[in-house]
C-alpha cells in the first residue's frame, strides 16, 4: 500500500488489508483456543484442526493476499499477485489437505518477486542518481 501511487488504489488495497487483519486475527484466535496437530501426508505436512473454515474466511483470506498486489499499477507487484494467486489456486485445488504446507511453497516464490522488486528500485534510484551527476 505504501508503495501504490495511485490515491483511489490506495483506499481499495487499505480495505484489503482489513480484511487480511480481521481474517488473521480470526485464524491466530482459533489457533490459540482449539486444538490442532500435523501429520505427515504423501510427503506433505498436514494441518489437523478438526475444523473447516467457510467461505467468508477463505475470500478475506483472498482479499488480504492476492488481491491488493492485483489492484497495484507497478507491473512487478501485479507479476507477484499472479505468483500467489496461482500458489493459492494450484494449492488448493490440487492439494487440499496440505494446503497450508503447500502454500508456503508459492509463499518462498512470491519472496523472490519481492526481492527482484525491490532490487530493480534501487537500480533505478542509482541511474537517476548517476544521470544528476
Amino acid at each position: 500500500m505504501l508503495i501504490e501511487p495511485d490515491q483511489g488504489r490506495r483506499r481499495l488495497i487499505l480495505a484489503c488489508v482489513a480484511a487480511g487483519l480481521g481474517v488473521g486475527t480470526y485464524l491466530l484466535w482459533y489457533i490459540v483456543n482449539w486444538p490442532h496437530g500435523a501429520v505427515i501426508q504423501d510427503g506433505h505436512i498436514v494441518y489437523i484442526n478438526g475444523t473447516k473454515h467457510g467461505v467468508v474466511v477463505a475470500l478475506a483470506y483472498l482479499a488480504g493476499t492476492a488481491l491488493p498486489l492485483m489492484l497495484s499499477t507497478q507491473r512487478m507487484v501485479v507479476a507477484l499477485g499472479g505468483i500467489v494467486l496461482v500458489g493459492l489456486v494450484v494449492a488448493y485445488a490440487l492439494y487440499w489437505e496440505a494446503f497450508v504446507s503447500v502454500w508456503c511453497f508459492f509463499a518462498a516464490a512470491a519472496s523472490i518477486m519481492i526481492v527482484l522488486h525491490f532490487k530493480r528500485v534501487d537500480q533505478s534510484r542509482l541511474a537517476v542518481v548517476a544521470l544528476n551527476k
